[in-house]
């Protein structure tokens, strides 16, 4: 019977039944290998691209022709530009269908998405599973099929636990000269104050991205913009790819600045319909039991560049606080110290450590707060004039350290150098 209606059928509907017949074995083959590939994309990038399964069969028909057409090129090259001509245009037009096609796909919401990398147990756990499902008989294939479909589900479920401890976590970056602190709250929110270094926005991809993934880091909460210098917030628009951010939290002169990384910054803000708000002195900020006070800048206006208008917060975990400073200098350090602060236990130095930034010796920040600890966020460099200008403080930079991670518990406060493995007790607890 099938014989005689495949007979029966004109020539068109023979070639069009096979035209569709090969595209759907194309797209069968792109979802097998999508879904196979996944969880090592995932692993690698940090990414998971759905859109990939149905960009698959047009980009390898495209780039086929750009490639059959290439070779032809070379081999007729020698016969003159005519003969030539034809096969350079079918190049170019494939090579440029598949930008215009990738460019297309990528504006649809859910085609692209940044996520953790999933644990190395549960890799191996996925491609036995796979391997189960492909090699073995009946019916444990079907049972090695089901177990993954589980453990997929498992992972997301593990995935979307909402992320708690008994301690405040300061992270401080090591991205050269720039500054990017992770705070990760008891009860599991997330905060960033600055994200930006002078070798650009790539730092996030290399550095700030990678370790909030490796944290099990989805969301932002909050960012907190020190000021309108680069190296404090350039990496904001590629931090907005990756990560879904709640608000940020700007100095009331940041939209002032007129160039084109601040322009760049506020579309990014529009573009993914971040909310943003002004901090000015006296406000105070609460996530959970953390608090944070802004202690500058005032809200009129101060002379001089943005480093005197750098957002100060004191972030407070029950007794213990962390003074971040951004770049603040000059007349800035002098207005800040209208505000009388009990001496805190860590502290960020203020513009990178700079010998701007800390003159006259002991410096002005150091009289005023009395940090226990200071951290320099800076490129490799010499850091002599620190030590003079914290007496008494335990002084650490990133070239050095690498990442610094401050733990904050009723224990007391924890310093840890990712770099040099050295652990630092600032504070015992009561």
């Amino acid at each position: 019977m099938e014989q005689l209606i495949e007979e029966s059928r004109t020539a068109t509907e023979k070639l069009l039944r096979a035209v569709l017949r090969i595209v759907w074995v194309a797209f069968a083959i792109s979802s097998i290998l999508g879904i196979a590939n996944a969880p090592l994309i995932l692993a690698w990038q940090n990414l998971v691209s759905p859109v990939g399964i149905l960009l698959g069969p047009p980009l390898v028909l495209l780039t086929s022709v750009a490639l059959v057409a290439g070779f032809i090129l070379l081999l007729v090259s020698p016969l003159g530009v005519w003969i030539v001509w034809p096969f350079a245009k079918l190049v170019e037009w494939s090579l440029a269908g598949c930008e215009l096609l990738v460019h297309a796909v990528e504006q649809i919401p859910g085609a692209w998405i940044y996520a953790p990398a999933p644990s190395a147990w549960w890799l191996i756990a996925f491609y036995l599973g796979v391997a189960g499902a492909v090699l073995l008989p009946a019916p444990w294939s079907r049972r090695c099929l089901l177990s993954l479909v589980a453990l997929v589900f498992a992972g997301l479920a593990i995935s979307g636990q909402p992320r708690t401890s008994d301690e405040c976590r300061f992270t401080f970056l090591s991205i050269g000269h720039g500054c990017c602190v992770l705070i990760e709250t008891p009860d599991g929110r997330v905060l960033l104050y600055d994200a930006g270094t002078t070798t650009g926005p790539d730092a996030v991809r290399r550095v700030i991205a990678p370790y909030l993934w490796s944290r099990g880091i989805t969301r932002i909460d909050e960012v907190f913009i020190s000021h309108a210098d680069l190296d404090h917030f350039n990496g904001a628009p590629e931090l907005l790819k990756r990560f879904p951010v709640g608000r940020v939290t700007l100095t009331p002169t940041f939209t002032d600045k007129s160039s084109p990384g601040v322009e760049a910054a506020l579309a990014a803000f529009e573009r993914h319909k971040v909310a943003t708000r002004i901090a000015v002195a006296g406000d105070r900020f609460e996530a959970g039991r953390v608090t944070l006070d802004v202690l500058h800048p005032p809200a009129e206006r101060l002379a001089g560049n943005e480093n005197t208008r750098s957002m100060v917060l004191l972030v407070r975990s029950g007794s213990h606080t962390v003074l971040l400073t951004g770049d603040l200098e000059g007349l800035g350090q002098t207005k800040v110290q209208e505000r009388p602060v009990s001496p805190v236990d860590v502290m960020l130095a203020p513009h990178h450590g700079a010998k701007s930034a800390h003159v006259p010796l002991p410096s002005l920040v150091a009289t005023w707060a009395k940090p226990k600890f200071v951290i320099s966020s800076q490129r490799p460099g010499p850091t002599e004039h620190l030590a003079k200008a914290y007496p008494g403080a335990s002084i650490w930079d990133t070239p050095t350290a690498g990442a610094v991670t401050v733990r904050c518990h009723s224990t007391g406060v924890v310093a840890e150098a990712f770099r040099s493995s050295e652990v630092l007790v600032v504070k015992r607890g009561q």
